[in-house]
């Protein structure tokens, strides 16, 4: 479940240093502000047409087409683009979703196209929100992600908001509620609230036109779909939304558990990051399901567990290898090592979960039950009938993603809006050059070694950008 930023160069790595708080200082001195004001935006920092193009050609994944007649697979930016960090107000896990007031901030990468008539750049613009995949270290998904939504969208002529979860950069909140349906749908709702406070500070409110879109990738998916059912259910009058089209997420969470703890461990190698994740989060988010962590997690990994600051997101590691490296997780969830197990010299080789929690999970008994139904309560697929139109990619090649992307049609069909969905396999229905590019990318990248953020991701954030947006924006 995790998503592998793609790099960018030095010069823009240094844009991103810059981005600080406190420039603008704070939007509000009332002692409950409300949810999207501002609390600090950074000033812009120039992105030229230059820099986001190098961006690209650095990157590990290209900027792909669905244009079979397309000279090149990568579109140069037709405009500069302003880079702002907003710090803004939301809410935290226990306040409710519907909440107005705020007691805690999170923050977002506002990316502003530069206008150029005669381009896509031109005024009205779209406004598109991206939630990003899993990310490891603290400090949140990084200047890779900016950059290469820049290229991808701002310098085509989309506003992008990149939220930043709670948990990550300068949350207030002191750990991650990974895979949680309202905290997580809050962040993007505030976010976006936040961007349109900014640009309406900005004098630029009547730059926008009136599409919303939405996007997000793995993790990043599963909040979309979350962002996109409060909005539909709570906002309805706020937030119209044009399109959403969230890629390969774990849309059921208690569905993508109950495959961690039944598939081989070989199914894929980073099912312990995501499982540590969940686990930590429902943990603190919910009332405690286990106090001593032995019960969980077999030594040496308990004595990481708990800590504050937690060992996800990471202050000291800046990537799942890293972490890796350092002995601080293993590859497997539950099954005893075997050659074929990769591992790093020095590292214990005890799989993470003890077997008499994955017993009590098999059994659905216990605390291990506790957890499973904290993750069924965060499933995006009941209490909502969609009203917007929904655009789900995946691969078939994932194993966790394709079993969540396939339960979103019937849940669809049995509200009695089937006609919103459509369902997009890039396995089956790529159209070139897409199709090309994964068959081979597929093959340095196979399922359990990163085809869910190096092929499946990339390819779907292009067919979302070229067949789904760009036609309706």
């Amino acid at each position: 479940m995790t998503h592998t930023p793609m790099g960018w160069p030095q010069t823009a790595m240094a844009l991103c240093l810059a981005l600080s708080l406190g420039a603008a200082g704070a939007a509000s001195a009332q002692n409950a502000p409300r949810r999207g004001s501002l609390y600090s935006a950074a000033t812009p920092v120039a992105l030229s047409k230059s820099q986001i193009d190098q961006a690209v050609s650095n990157a590990e994944a290209p900027l792909l087409t669905n244009d079979p007649n397309a000279t090149s697979a990568q579109g140069n930016a037709q405009c500069s683009v302003r880079v702002v960090e907003l710090v803004y107000y939301t809410i935290t896990p226990a306040e409710g979703s519907t909440a107005t007031d705020a007691t805690s901030v999170a923050d977002a990468v506002l990316l502003v196209p530069n206008p150029v008539p005669g381009t896509d750049c031109a005024r009205p613009w779209p406004l598109l929100s991206h939630q990003h995949g899993t990310a490891v270290p603290a400090a949140g998904p990084g200047p890779d992600s900016a950059a290469y939504m820049a290229a991808y969208y701002a310098s085509q002529g989309y506003v992008v908001v990149l939220p930043i979860y709670h948990g990550y950069s300068h949350s207030s909140l002191p750990y991650h509620p990974y895979l949680q349906a309202e905290p997580s749908a809050a962040v993007v709702i505030d976010a976006i609230r936040a961007a349109r406070n900014w640009l309406q500070q900005a004098g630029l409110a009547s730059a926008l036109s009136s599409k919303l879109f939405l996007s997000g990738t793995s993790e990043g998916g599963f909040v979309t779909l979350a962002a996109q059912r409060t909005m539909e259910r709570d906002f309805p009058a706020e937030f119209a939304i044009t399109a959403s089209s969230p890629t390969s997420g774990p849309y059921q969470p208690q569905t993508t558990f109950d495959l961690f703890m039944s598939q081989p461990d070989s199914a894929d190698e980073s099912k312990t990051l995501a499982a540590t994740l969940t686990l930590e989060g429902y943990q603190r988010s919910y009332a405690p399901h286990f106090s001593d962590f032995g019960q969980v997690y077999n030594l040496p990994w308990a004595s990481e567990m708990g800590k504050t600051p937690p060992l996800l997101p990471s202050t000291q590691y800046g990537s799942e290898t890293a972490v890796r490296r350092a002995c601080q997780l293993p590859f497997n969830l539950k099954d005893a090592a075997s050659e074929s197990t990769p591992t790093y010299p020095g590292c214990s080789t005890q799989p993470l979960l003890t077997q008499a929690f994955v017993d009590a999970y098999s059994n659905r008994i216990g605390l291990a039950q506790s957890v499973r139904m904290a993750a069924g309560a965060n499933n995006l697929l009941q209490q909502w009938r969609p009203r917007s139109r929904t655009f789900v990619c995946y691969g078939n090649k994932d194993p966790m993603a394709t079993p969540n992307a396939r339960a979103v049609a019937p849940y669809f069909a049995a509200q009695g809006v089937a006609s919103l969905l459509t369902t997009e396999d890039l396995e089956v229905e790529t159209r070139e050059p897409i199709a090309h590019w994964m068959v081979t990318q597929s093959v340095l990248h196979p399922p359990a070694h990163g085809y869910h953020g190096m092929v499946e991701g990339p390819a779907c954030t292009s067919w979302s950008r070229h067949s789904v947006f760009d036609p309706l924006r």
